[in-house]
């Protein structure tokens, strides 16, 4: 998840200056960098359930909330960018 949110950070910079034409690779870029997140975060939620140490599960947990809330909310910014830049 910090991968993508790392690669989703990268994205956003290439969206300042980039070659139109590329648009929908850029685009596509970051809606699967959100999916692989959304994956990642999956399995986080069904791996946390095995935890014996329940208040590492829910630290762990509630990392996982935070990462995919603030990659959610970028992944969905940029891919407006792209849709406003290409529409």
């Amino acid at each position: 998840m910090e991968l993508s949110l790392d690669s989703l950070k990268e994205a956003e910079e290439l969206i300042a200056n980039y070659n139109t034409s590329t648009a929908s690779d850029l685009g596509t870029g970051i809606v699967s960098l959100k999916a692989a997140a959304q994956g990642a975060y999956m399995n986080v939620l069904i791996n946390v359930s095995g935890i014996k140490d329940e208040e590492y599960a829910l630290a762990k947990k509630n990392s996982a909330e935070e990462l995919m809330s603030e990659i959610s909310e970028l992944s969905d910014r940029l891919y407006q960018k792209i849709l406003e830049e290409i529409g």
